[in-house]
């Protein structure tokens, strides 16, 4: 999905992130409230474009291929096979520069499937998480989540890690826990982010024209992104349980 759809999308993954960790600390009256205004607010800012043209952004980003800097992108360049669609001087139909080729379809549908069970997984772990700490953990994961399996990964996307990456690098640990693995995923954000430096926008167009070196760069990027994914996970489930703090 492309800038536009990914900015009505991202507050929504953390809406439902925000009413699950509601919903398990038995706030339900709170959970109802907080979903019925952002239902509201949505349909506020959305109406005034529904119609074909609302319907035809959301096909546009249903059908353009795997942009070249994306997850699914760096197991396509791997797998080898693929071919970059448009030119450094003339984007494709979908303005943009994507892959296409043989296993693309599979890879796609496997990264699509991947994206939905690491969701879900991220909300039931909220529902049963009582602290801020950990929800805020658990936003972080579901946007790191929907920029690294997603099929779009345009730069500017970690741009939008950077204030949680910040906030999980700052909050203090509870006593008896350590802040490693939420730093890490924080340090993992950053180094990602200098990394595509090294090609974005300056070597953008060698990537465009198949340069096996840049695509490697962003391969260890998508790693490192991963890697954060990875380390914020294992924080959360190391958090004490609600059922574990009621029987304590």
């Amino acid at each position: 999905l492309g800038v536009g759809a990914g900015v009505k999308l991202v507050p929504g993954l953390i809406a439902v992130v925000v009413v699950a960790w509601l919903l398990g600390r038995g706030e339900r009256r709170a959970a109802w409230r907080g979903a019925l205004a952002f239902a509201a607010v949505f349909l506020v800012v959305l109406l005034p474009f529904a119609g074909q043209g609302e319907v035809d952004m959301v096909t546009f980003h249903l059908d353009r291929p795997v942009q070249i800097e994306s997850g699914p992108a760096s197991v396509l360049w791997a797998l080898g096979g693929t071919y970059v669609t448009g030119t450094n001087l003339h984007p494709d139909e979908f303005k943009s520069n994507g892959l296409a080729g043989p296993h693309v379809d599979t890879v796609t549908t496997l990264f699509s499937i991947l994206l939905v069970v690491v969701l879900i997984a991220i909300v039931l772990l909220a529902a049963r998480r009582p602290r801020p700490r950990e929800l805020v953990l658990c936003a972080f994961a579901a946007l790191l989540a929907f920029v690294v399996l997603g099929k779009v990964l345009s730069p500017q996307y970690i741009v939008w890690l950077f204030p949680f990456a910040a906030i999980a690098w700052c909050w203090p640990a509870p006593e008896g826990e350590g802040r490693v693995l939420p730093r890490t995923a924080a340090l993992c954000v950053l180094a990602a982010a200098v990394l595509a430096q090294f090609w974005f926008p300056g070597r953008y167009f060698r990537l465009v024209a198949g340069d096996g070196s840049i695509a490697l760069l962003v391969g260890i990027r998508n790693l490192l992104l991963l890697a954060a994914l990875g380390a914020l996970l294992a924080a959360v489930a190391r958090a004490p349980a609600i059922r574990a703090r009621a029987a304590a």
